[in-house]
C-alpha cells in the first residue's frame, strides 16, 4: 500500500517531490520523500495519490522545467549537425509551457546532450527515424458491429 493511501490520521505528509518519470501509457509518476521517513522509504506515486500536495508538485515542476530548459538551450547549439548520430528516439511528449511537441533523443556521442528537442526540428533532421518512432507507438482500435 502506498504511504499516501493511509496513516493514523488518514494521510502522509509530503516533504518533497524528488523526481518524476513518464510511464509508457503517458501517465506521470512522482518520486516522493515523505516527511518523517528516511530517503530509502521514498516511493513512486501517481498524481491521483497526491491530491493534497499540488503546491509541492507545482514547485517541483517549476524548478525541474527551468533546469531542463537551461540545459537544452545550453547544449542544443550545434548538436543537430548532419554527422551527429542518433542512438535512439525514445518518446514524444507535449510541453505545455513551450506549447509544442518534444521528442526525447538519445545521441551516440556522449558529448551531446541527451534530452528533448522540438519535433519540428527533428522532422527536418531525421524524418526516417521520426516515422519509425510514430510507427512503433501507433496503435489501432477497432469495433466489430453486429
Amino acid at each position: 500500500m502506498s504511504k499516501s493511501a493511509s496513516h493514523q490520521n488518514g494521510e502522509f505528509e509530503v516533504e518533497a517531490i524528488i523526481d518524476s518519470k513518464l510511464k509508457k501509457d503517458g501517465s506521470k509518476l512522482y518520486f516522493v520523500k515523505w516527511k518523517g521517513y528516511p530517503e530509502e522509504e521514498s516511493t513512486w506515486e501517481p498524481i491521483d495519490h497526491l491530491e493534497h500536495c499540488k503546491k509541492a508538485i507545482a514547485e517541483y515542476e517549476k524548478n525541474h522545467r527551468a533546469k531542463k530548459t537551461a540545459r537544452i538551450i545550453e547544449k542544443r547549439q550545434g548538436s543537430l549537425e548532419k554527422d551527429d548520430k542518433i542512438k535512439s528516439l525514445v518518446q514524444i511528449i507535449y510541453d505545455p509551457e513551450r506549447n509544442e511537441a518534444m521528442v526525447e533523443v538519445e545521441w551516440e556521442d556522449p558529448n551531446l546532450y541527451n534530452g528533448f528537442y522540438p519535433v519540428v526540428e527533428m522532422h527536418k533532421y531525421c524524418p526516417k527515424e521520426m516515422c519509425e518512432l510514430y510507427l512503433k507507438n501507433l496503435s489501432f482500435t477497432y469495433q466489430i458491429n453486429s
